[in-house]
């Protein structure tokens, strides 16, 4: 590659990812399950974090858009942006849209979490074989020490020569 990025495609945003996941669909995929030959080669990885040119924070994912975008309170303080005749005249403007945009972009994303909240809990990933055990909050140390500790005695008795 010759670490030239290509032009970003109108409508599109350029993010510089922080991080990324494979999700269950990558990891089925990895498997071959559900993946005709036609489909390949494909990217996996789709989900990720970062940051957009402007700073915001940003999540890509095919089905997450911003929730922020039809707000009308954007929407208005968008038009007087465009409105501006010059530099000085758009400072305040900018100004206001970026500070409304963060606030219903926090507003918008604590909706989307209350309701993911609503479907999604720690009981619910153990049934489906998401989290495979719930530790609570005062075993946090003493359990995977105790992990260790069995891995440790495994490992000495497998080790241990046989009389």
């Amino acid at each position: 590659m010759s670490g030239r990025l290509a032009k970003t495609p109108p409508g599109w945003t350029r993010v510089r990812v922080q991080a990324a996941s494979l999700n269950h669909r990558d990891i089925w995929s990895l498997r071959g399950a559900g993946l005709p030959p036609e489909r390949l080669p494909m990217i996996l990885g789709s989900d990720a974090a970062g940051h957009d040119e402007d700073g915001q924070p940003v999540v890509v994912h095919a089905v997450i858009a911003d929730p922020a975008a039809a707000d009308p309170s954007l929407r208005e303080r968008e038009t007087k942006l465009a409105a501006a005749t010059d530099e000085a005249e758009r400072t305040h403007p900018r100004i206001e849209l970026t500070a409304q945009r963060a606030a219903v972009r926090s507003a918008k994303l604590g909706e989307v979490a209350a309701e993911f909240e609503a479907i999604h809990n720690i009981q619910r990933a153990q049934r489906v074989g998401s989290v495979h055990t719930i530790i609570p909050a005062a075993q946090l140390r003493p359990s995977p020490i105790a992990a260790v500790e069995r891995g440790l005695a495994k490992a000495t008795t497998a080790a241990a020569p046989s009389q």
